[in-house]
């Protein structure tokens, strides 16, 4: 991933994390429809939760394809 997008992704994932302990929820991604669509594909240790490593990827996966 571009420098630029990762710290895209990380700024953004931090908006995301509304109680700034590391990880998004699904409480969390609730409030965004699209990041609660996705949510399960995103959390792929499968343990309720996105980390930043985890989001960071799926974003990455996501411009490779476009």
């Amino acid at each position: 991933m571009a420098g630029a997008m990762k710290n895209q992704a990380v700024e953004s994932f931090d908006v995301l994390d509304l109680d700034q302990d590391g990880t998004v929820t699904a409480t969390e991604a609730a409030s965004h429809p699209k990041l609660a669509e996705v949510f399960a594909t995103i959390d792929r240790n499968k343990d309720s939760q996105i980390s930043k490593e985890e989001y960071s990827a799926y974003l990455a996966e996501i411009e490779k394809k476009s």
